[in-house]
């Protein structure tokens, strides 16, 4: 008789959704796979990989069966096993064995699989199927609008929470966002051209608040004066000529990540002057911590008051390092090259196209995130004579 496998899906961030399958243990986990983001209505158009460790460090698991093997012709230099040739008896033994299952490394789709029963297939039932669904299935692509920045929900959330935590430049900033979202949402039936002759209408409303706020924060940063150690302490830097230390950046980090009353009128003066020796420190912090997720904040925080021109070469080149550095964080990486790509305005030249191509082969989960979001190009090839 051929053995059955009762395994629930579960998505990896909430596990209240979940789909009960079963499938044949002869079934390749290249099938299974399948079968999982078919229960879920997702297209299954991306790489994925089964990995018996559960944590963000799947990586070093000690069983782990990946499409890449396959897409490569079965070879593999970290252990990966194929997923079309090894069954899901092969990765599945015993009932409450658990794995993850990886889907898209770019939007990294997780879901947990645990083995709920092991039986004898019942005659007469097609396998694989989908015996219960609990919970609604996630979009694979959500719109656009809700895909990039924060959803509306966010905004009033944050909102509320300002209201009693931050100064009231942004919190109207963050008032001008929910009235976008509110404008898009009561026009989205109008004609282009009404939409348009609207949407003009509203952005001259709209600039005239952010000059208010503009004037508001000027304010804020001509009163402001430090209230702690690290304050008067990283002013004296500022307007001093010392070289940044490990010192130094410890206060910024305490003032700046911690400190969940940070003076950010007082910061922001001296990242609305362009100070070089502000500039300095965060260029000394990412020398440490090329893809810390704060470090790169703090240098895109600092050059939104630069020109154009002026910081692009700058940010470029960190976001280049940042992608460089990431070897573990996929949501990060993906964080990074969608900045980078945003600053190239979509397309890298092809020296860096192909420099990125060349590199992040030995990592077939950069790799792939990479083709994903930059596309694919071939190589140019050389004139003859």
């Amino acid at each position: 008789m051929t053995t059955i496998y009762s395994l629930r899906a579960k998505l990896f961030h909430e596990k209240r959704t979940y789909r009960d399958i079963e499938i044949s243990g002869e079934e390749s986990l290249y099938d299974l796979a399948k079968a999982i983001t078919e229960s879920f209505a997702f297209d299954f158009d991306h790489a994925f990989g089964f990995y018996s460790n559960c944590s963000n460090s799947f990586r070093n698991s000690p069983d782990k069966y990946e499409l890449f093997v396959d897409m490569e012709g079965g070879a593999s230099g970290d252990g990966a096993k194929s997923v079309e040739e090894n069954n899901v008896r092969d990765a599945f033994h015993s009932k409450k064995q658990k794995m993850l299952f990886l889907f898209d490394y770019g939007d990294d789709w997780r879901f947990e699989i645990e083995v709920m029963d092991i039986k004898e297939a019942e005659k007469g039932v097609k396998y694989p199927r989908v015996t219960k669904s609990a919970g609604t299935a996630p979009r694979q692509y959500p719109d656009y609008e809700e895909e990039e920045g924060l959803g509306k929900g966010e905004v009033m959330d944050a909102l509320n929470h300002l209201a009693e935590n931050a100064e009231e430049s942004l919190v109207r900033k963050m008032e001008i966002t929910k009235k976008l979202f509110d404008f898009v949402g009561e026009n989205a039936g109008l004609s282009e051209a009404k939409m348009a002759k609207k949407m003009q209408e509203f952005m001259t409303g709209i600039e005239s608040e952010m000059a208010e706020i503009e004037k508001m924060e000027r304010e804020e940063e001509k009163n402001a004066l430090p209230q702690n150690e690290n304050q008067k302490a990283l002013v004296a830097y500022f307007e001093g000529k010392d070289k940044p230390d490990d010192a130094m950046l410890q206060r910024w980090i305490e003032e700046k990540w911690e400190n969940s009353e940070a003076n950010f009128p007082l910061l922001r003066r001296y990242a609305r002057q362009q100070n070089k020796q502000l500039e300095q420190l965060i260029l000394f912090s990412l020398a440490d911590f090329p893809n810390n997720p704060d470090v790169i904040d703090d240098l895109f925080f600092i050059h939104s008051y630069y020109p154009e021109e002026a910081s692009r070469e700058t940010l470029v080149e960190s976001l280049i390092k940042a992608c460089d550095a990431e070897k573990e964080n996929m949501e990060d990486f993906t964080t990074f090259l969608g900045m980078l790509l945003e600053e190239m305005e979509g397309d890298l030249p092809d020296a860096l196209y192909y420099d990125m191509d060349f590199k992040y082969q030995v990592d077939r989960r950069k790799y792939a995130i990479f083709k994903k979001m930059a596309g694919k190009r071939t190589a140019k090839k050389k004139l003859k004579g």
